[in-house]
């Protein structure tokens, strides 16, 4: 490797392990297969509602002005916070939350990365969303899709994005 060589270029790589914004907006330039790992609340959520029969539809609550007119639109429920919809008994950004009673409902489910991210990709040909419960099956049928159309793999690793955080060292005592 030449010390100009950027040391983060996985170009050469059929699979790509990205993070963040940069690397989503980086992998839908390549036009590559994408699966976004939003692996704290988002992805397991939407693999859990998916698998009860839910129709999810992901947003970013700053991309949808009136949130309720939108939902009334398409006949969805709006997700909401875990505190409002212990409440309310609705579902929330749980997975936990999602059950039989859910087949056949249609979810607007806001996050603000796993949302962002899926709309950035959503005209890509080939986003999934992979989460712990599901990898083996979203492994599989990528690797088909991978070999069949010759398209490198890029797993976005989502992170928040919190203000004031950034410096912060984290020091982790191990017994």
């Amino acid at each position: 490797m030449k010390e100009t060589d950027n040391v983060f270029n996985q170009e050469p790589f059929e699979c790509k392990l990205d993070w963040g914004l940069n690397g989503i907006k980086e992998a839908v330039k390549r036009k590559d297969i994408i699966i976004i790992v939003d692996i704290l609340s988002f992805s397991t959520t939407v693999t859990t509602a998916i698998h009860y029969g839910s129709e999810i539809f992901p947003f970013s609550k700053t991309e949808i002005e009136d949130i309720d007119s939108y939902a009334k639109e398409i006949n969805a429920e709006v997700v909401l916070g875990r505190s409002e919809a212990k409440l309310y008994n609705k579902q929330s950004l749980s997975s936990l939350s999602f059950n039989k009673s859910c087949n056949g409902k249609k979810f607007l489910l806001p996050s603000r990365n796993g949302s962002t991210y899926s709309k950035i990709a959503e005209n890509n040909d080939f986003v999934f969303i992979g989460s712990i419960i599901n990898a083996r099956p979203v492994a599989q049928i990528v690797n088909r899709i991978r070999k069949f159309n010759k398209i490198p793999v890029t797993i976005i690793s989502c992170g928040e994005r919190w203000r004031g955080i950034r410096n912060y060292v984290p020091i982790l005592k191990i017994i």
